[in-house]
Parts: C-alpha cells; sequence; structure tokens
C-alpha cells in the first residue's frame, strides 16, 4: 500500500487499476485479522529506516518504521520526504 500512496496527488489510470486490485483482494480475505503470536516478552519495540534519495521514480528519500508488541508488528508507516536542494 505504500507504493500506491506515493501517487495519491496525481494518480494514473495505472494507479486506479492497482488500487482496484488492492480492493478486490481485500474483499475476499474480510474475514482474515491480524493475529497477535504468543511471546514471552511482552515489550514494545521500534525500528526505522530512511532511504535518502533511492527511488527511482523521483528521486525523493523515503522514511518508515515499525513497532511490535512482542513477536507481532502493530504498526507502521511508510512516507516520501521531498529533499530541498541548497544553491550554495
Amino acid at each position: 500500500m505504500d507504493k500506491l500512496s506515493q501517487f495519491m496527488k496525481n494518480p494514473t489510470m495505472v494507479d486506479w487499476q492497482a488500487v482496484k486490485r488492492v480492493l478486490r483482494y481485500l474483499k475476499g480475505s474480510v474475514d482474515c485479522g491480524i493475529h497477535l503470536k504468543l511471546s514471552k516478552i511482552l515489550g514494545l519495540t521500534a525500528f526505522s529506516d530512511v532511504d535518502w534519495g533511492s527511488c527511482l521514480h523521483d528521486q525523493k528519500s523515503v522514511s518508515g518504521y515499525c513497532v511490535y508488541f512482542g513477536d507481532s508488528m502493530i504498526f507502521w508507516s511508510s512516507k516520501k520526504h521531498v529533499v530541498s536542494r541548497s544553491s550554495t
């Protein structure tokens, strides 16, 4: 989904077809859910990463993070950043 969200500002027909495909998949998996694994250690652990300007489509930076509760991922996010260029 993070790839699809990169094209929300100006989506093309191909982007819309990809969104429809994802929605059809989600519709077919309504009975599925997030399963939390039983873990002996129930602590919160977070990881983050950034990739500076390596997106081949627009040369923007992508950062993301995920949070685990025990062995189960409970939250994640990905964001594309605009990098300003210095004139000096």
